[in-house]
């Protein structure tokens, strides 16, 4: 009887020595903070290496396909040109006109060319202004104050193209003779408006 005890005891003692805890295991018990901080750490690894990935760079690729669907590009050309108008005419045609080819077509369309401001663009001359007429046939508003280089031959030029010019802003162009402003009349037929402060050569005849 005592010699089964023994053995009982001896087969229990080899059960129990038999369950030996993992290095991690052992770790868990003595600091489960640790333990769950490193699951999470690996956790988070594996995600990365799923999403081929690392946590520094954004996960660009993943969202391509939403970005070329929204991309402006994809707009209605009208709703674009809408946009466009809102635009300097600096930025029309020197910045907007480089970005791509299709926007470079856009940029030459005839409404964005129906009124055209070029107050603020004193380095404008005749060839310039001859250019900028010609990207529409229905341009209805005009203003060139304080523009000094365009001449009265160029003046003469370009109301010939704006035969349906409504409103027409020239103020303080000294440089413009008689010829110019008797051209006005001559020309443009449906203005409306008609501002030429300044303009010291206007005379009765014209």
């Amino acid at each position: 009887m005592a010699e089964n005890q023994s053995n009982s005891s001896t087969g229990m003692s080899s059960n129990v020595t038999h369950k030996r805890r993992c290095p991690w295991e052992a770790e868990s018990l003595n600091n489960p903070a640790k333990i769950h901080d490193s699951s999470s750490e690996h956790r988070r690894r594996g995600n990365a290496n799923e999403l081929n990935v690392t946590s520094s760079k954004p996960c660009i690729h993943l969202y391509k396909g939403k970005i070329d669907e929204f991309h402006i590009n994809n707009l209605p050309e009208n709703l674009l040109l809408c946009i466009f108008k809102k635009l300097p005419l600096y930025d029309l045609l020197h910045r907007m006109a480089l970005v791509c080819q299709y926007w470079n077509k856009l940029s030459k369309d005839q409404d964005l060319w129906r009124n055209i401001d070029l107050r603020t663009h004193m380095k404008v001359n005749d060839v310039i202004l001859l250019k900028l007429l010609s990207y529409s046939d229905n341009v209805t508003s005009l203003n060139i104050t304080d523009v000094r280089l365009v001449t009265t031959i160029g003046f003469q030029a370009s109301l010939n193209q704006c035969t349906r010019l409504k409103c027409l802003v020239a103020n303080r162009c000294q440089q413009l003779t008689e010829p110019a402003f008797s051209s006005i009349g001559l020309h443009c037929r449906m203005l409306t408006k008609l501002c030429l402060d300044s303009c010291y050569a206007v005379t009765d005849a014209s």
